[in-house]
């Protein structure tokens, strides 16, 4: 049950969480490895590069967006996210990712940069977010 719960469900997850029960709670980095292949299956690269940027905004408007990725257009990011079900928050009152899935994403994305890397990119999405439009 409590599987399920974490994997909110969805089959693929479900699959991946109860293969590595037998690591007693602790998640080999292949893990979440495959689970961000999983989700990103069918993105381009610039959309995965996307992706790895709005996982560390609250937010995702073309407001934020500009600040966390000033090279990119953001009105494009924007409308590329809201048509994108796949990792976008159904629930929320504002465009944003799943939680879930950005918390899952967030580990691999810290298993593949480091700590100092990823705080730098806590910090520029909690300003991004935080800097009026």
């Amino acid at each position: 049950e409590k599987l399920y719960t974490e994997s909110k469900g969805y089959p693929f997850v479900l699959s991946l969480l109860a293969d590595f029960k037998a690591h007693e709670g602790i998640r080999p980095a292949i893990f979440y490895q495959q689970f961000f292949e999983r989700t990103t299956q069918w993105m381009t690269d610039q959309q995965k590069v996307w992706l790895t940027f709005l996982l560390y905004l609250d937010d995702v408007n073309e407001g934020s967006v500009s600040l966390m990725i000033p090279d990119a257009s953001s009105s494009i990011v924007v409308n590329w996210f809201r048509n994108e079900a796949s990792v976008r928050d159904t629930q929320a009152p504002c465009f944003r990712v799943d939680p879930y899935i950005r918390s899952m994403l967030q580990h691999h994305h810290g298993n593949l940069v480091g700590k100092l890397i990823q705080n730098d990119f806590l910090e520029r999405g909690k300003r991004a977010c935080e800097t009026p439009a």
